[in-house]
């Protein structure tokens, strides 16, 4: 970070018009205002590591919850696909019981036409 020409300032606040005392003491309240809040390299290092861990622990969750769909997904598509299986299976066995049903009643049927 650029430091501020504390004696610039004063310079150039004695020619906005303040006198020297009060350009002087406007400028070190500034100079230690910019100080208080001026973040090192070290504070950004360390803002960033924890930022990345956040994210880091943050995506790791996502994972795990998404882990946790999929394999809730595929039990429930599972199970409705064996449901689906007993459906289908109960209705071929009646289709069948009426196909063996109804050759059982034609040739009966066909001598009573006749």
């Amino acid at each position: 970070m650029k430091a501020m020409d504390t004696l610039a300032t004063v310079k150039r606040l004695r020619a906005a018009g303040l006198n020297e005392e009060q350009a002087e003491a406007l400028t070190s309240v500034i100079a230690e205002s910019i100080e208080a809040g001026a973040a090192t390299k070290a504070d950004l290092k360390e803002a960033t590591v924890a930022l990345e861990r956040k994210i880091e622990t943050g995506l790791s969750t996502l994972e795990h919850k998404i882990e946790a769909v999929r394999l809730d997904f595929r039990a429930e598509l599972q199970k409705e696909m064996r449901q689906q299986t007993i459906t289908l299976t109960v209705l071929i066995g009646g289709i069948v019981s009426l196909l063996v049903a109804l050759d059982r009643l034609l040739p009966a049927l066909g001598s009573a036409i006749q």
